[in-house]
């Protein structure tokens, strides 16, 4: 599964033949869990990008923190994230049996991300850390469903 593909319906006989291909394709619906699967790991893919930035900004600017304050706003959060993301990201993108826990894991640091701001005092910004606590809802029920492919295999197999 490539998990930046959102779902694979387009392979009607209009997409088959290139050249009858309309200029506005036909609106389609999202497949859920599969297309916020897809959503998510562009989320992780962000996540990763934006980690390595404030990992990089924290070592070329260091300030003085308490401990609290270096796990939850200082490199140490911002490394765990990415790591933690990234491993999401690697193990969606090779299919792996065990990537829908990495996938909760990762959508659950951004619930930290929300809840720090109570923990600690951080500068508040635009909408007060709210778009994270909306990726992290949209992350655990996503990964959170099971599939009806991984369910009928396992009832085949017993």
């Amino acid at each position: 599964m490539n998990p930046f593909q959102f779902s694979s319906d387009d392979s009607s006989p209009v997409y088959a033949n290139p050249a009858r291909v309309q200029w506005f394709p036909r609106r389609r619906k999202w497949k859920r869990p599969a297309d916020y699967r897809s959503f998510m790991c562009y989320i992780f893919a962000f996540t990763i990008l934006t980690a390595l930035l404030n990992i990089t900004r924290a070592i070329l600017h260091p300030r003085m923190r308490t401990l609290l304050q270096n796990v939850l706003v200082g490199p140490i959060f911002y490394s765990a994230t990415g790591a933690v993301s990234a491993i999401a990201l690697w193990a969606i993108w090779k299919d792996k049996a065990w990537a829908r826990g990495w996938a909760v894991g990762a959508s659950s640091m951004h619930v930290l991300a929300f809840l720090r701001q109570f923990v600690i005092p951080v500068r508040p910004a635009w909408d007060h850390y709210l778009s994270s606590l909306i990726v992290a809802a949209i992350g655990v029920i996503a990964f959170s469903w099971r599939d009806r492919q991984a369910d009928t295999r396992r009832s085949e197999s017993t």
